[in-house]
């Protein structure tokens, strides 16, 4: 990597392009398939086209779900409320019941309690995987306490993406508020006191079928032409949709997202593969559904060309100084640590990739890094309480123009560049899955231990540290000059191994299929494997899990398998051809 050409395109990163892109930004929130959000993606495909870029502005259906007015009344007193996305609107009158106290909204904060017909009031955001246990123990309705004093949005949905005819029966079926904390202490003490507590929630949301923008813009690497439909490229993406006007999320990251597309646009000629830059709507009022609908609508254009998928979320927030734990899939962290440290000045320590942000491409097995890179440092207020700390202004009115550290905003964007070019520039893109292996090993290792000889892992070990030792031995030969024919054989080499590990690294395999908006474990294929640890081998639901865990160890071995076979097979053929030497 030439690091002066680097420096050169990441000084290049201009605060006053970016807060004209905000100032613009800041004239309208952008609810998802509203006119106003259209005038806005209009916004965007006019730049970049000013920057070169052919773009396609799409249009197609997705169920989203807007929140309206709420109103909570507490035996005759009225306290501040919103309600949230997928909420169930509420009768005319509202909707009465008694209070239950759950906790934090557990599975064991709900266990051994009867909250059916009941209003659950649970502290916390108001969350998919609160709604859902709710919903199923039979409650009428949510009210949630916010961690601090302001009403952050939420969208309450666990089903990724619009609904299908399968998952549309998973959408929440109570209506859901919430308060401010202090309200909600109020009410929580005095049912630990033993008062009987009535109350009647109020809420309209606009949920159904709407036509959503979607922006699409590319330019094709060095040498291909514009209507190239071979050539490998990279993704980079993020959400124009907004709470309120979202200056911070999503605006700043769209105005980075703008200036990375500007500058890397400069140098074109370098290039080794293509740049796709996609701006989606729907992923605040449509858990996601505009980058699931692109993934289903534009899958084996995915499958056979994304190399990789770069998201960018909340960048330039004022006091999210914090670089150490943006997520990165385990084959990128290289990418993502060298980026953070030189343009950033900190060490990343990694955080695994979440079920959220975007995320929509793992089942095709696309390697994906970020969702953002700073947040707000430990001991801030926002830490214990929120997945991402990132500002009391976040998902509410208060996030305005105001929120924007231009500095901040610099740096993120100057990590962005840094990253985006690392993957641009290379003809074989930087995937190290002798890191994925290594942590792969981890999990059956852990597993093996403690199943001991209930379960034998032994064979799917063997192909793990096979995996390991194939992708460091790639690694160490794309360190040697390559010929063009050698950097297309281990490209394709790893564009294989990734669709054959991260399917089985963060999803539960499907490859067509959207797991539930939920917290996942790393590996979710192997769950079953986890709970049989915690069951003694006579019992029946051992044995149900045991059919289950066979299962799973067939997919993730069919899944070694292949990323070993594409590996040996690259290895075998640099070594055995003259003609992919080096010329």
């Amino acid at each position: 990597m030439n690091k002066a050409l680097m420096d050169r395109l990441c000084d290049q990163v201009s605060v006053t392009e970016m807060m004209r892109h905000l100032e613009v930004f800041a004239r309208r929130m952008k609810y998802s398939g509203t006119p106003e959000e259209l005038e806005s993606f209009l916004y965007l495909q006019e730049e970049m086209r000013r920057y070169g870029y052919r773009t396609t502005l799409l249009s197609h259906d997705a169920y989203i779900s807007l929140p309206g007015d709420a109103h909570v009344e507490v035996q005759g007193q009225n306290l501040a409320c919103i309600t949230h996305s997928f909420s169930r609107s509420s009768p005319p009158n509202g909707l009465r019941g008694k209070l239950v106290h759950v906790g934090k909204g557990r599975v064991e904060d709900f266990a051994g309690l009867d909250v059916a017909g009941k209003i659950v009031l649970a502290e916390g955001l108001a969350t998919p995987a609160v709604s859902m246990l709710a919903s199923r123990a039979g409650a009428l309705g949510q009210l949630h306490a916010s961690p601090d004093e302001h009403l952050h949005e939420m969208i309450v949905s666990p089903v990724w993406g619009s609904p299908t005819h399968e998952t549309v029966a998973n959408l929440p079926d109570t209506v859901v508020c919430t308060i401010s904390g202090a309200d909600g202490a109020r009410l929580r003490d005095r049912l630990a006191a033993g008062e009987t507590i009535e109350a009647n929630l109020s809420a309209k949301v606009d949920t159904g079928w709407r036509k959503t923008p979607l922006l699409v813009a590319e330019l094709p690497g060095s040498g291909a032409s514009e209507d190239d439909d071979e050539q490998p490229f990279v993704l980079l993406s993020g959400h124009h949709d907004t709470w309120h006007y979202g200056l911070m999320d999503n605006g700043a990251a769209n105005a980075t997202m703008l200036e990375v597309a500007r500058i890397c646009a400069r140098e074109r000629k370098l290039w080794a593969h293509g740049l796709r830059v996609a701006f989606w709507s729907g992923h605040s009022h449509g858990r996601y559904s505009g980058s699931s609908w692109y993934a289903d609508a534009y899958w084996d254009d995915l499958n056979r060309r994304c190399l990789a998928h770069v998201n960018v979320d909340s960048t330039g927030g004022v006091g999210n100084t914090d670089l150490t734990h943006a997520m990165t899939s385990s084959e990128l962290i290289g990418v993502a640590r060298l980026a953070i440290r030189e343009q950033g000045g900190g060490e990343l320590q990694g955080r695994r990739l979440g079920r959220g942000g975007d995320q929509s491409f793992f089942g095709i097995g696309i390697p994906a890094m970020y969702g953002g890179v700073g947040e707000q440092p430990p001991g801030t207020p926002m830490h214990g309480k929120f997945p991402h700390p990132l500002g009391w202004w976040w998902h509410t009115p208060g996030d305005t123009l105001d929120k924007i550290d231009p500095e901040i905003l610099v740096r993120d964007t100057r990590i962005y560049v840094h990253t985006i070019w690392q993957l641009l520039s290379v003809a074989v893109p930087p995937l190290d899955f002798a890191e994925n292996a290594r942590r792969l090993v981890a999990e059956l290792e852990t597993l093996s231990g403690a199943l001991a000889e209930r379960f034998d892992l032994s064979g799917l070990l063997r192909r793990t540290r096979d995996l390991h030792s194939n992708a460091e031995t790639l690694r160490r030969r794309l360190a040697d000059p390559l010929s063009s024919a050698a950097v297309e054989e281990a490209r394709g080499a790893l564009l294989a191994v990734s669709r054959a590990l991260v399917p089985i690294e963060y999803s539960r395999g499907d490859r067509f299929e959207q797991d539930p908006a939920l917290m996942q474990p790393a590996f979710p294929p192997l769950q079953p494997l986890r709970e049989l640890c915690k069951l003694q081998a006579e019992e029946d639901a051992a044995k149900f899990l045991s059919v289950s865990a066979m299962r799973a160890c067939n997919r993730i071995g069919l899944a070694l398998d292949t990323a070993n076979s594409a590996l040996e097979k690259c290895l075998s053929r640099l070594d055995a051809e003259p003609s992919l030497a080096a010329e």
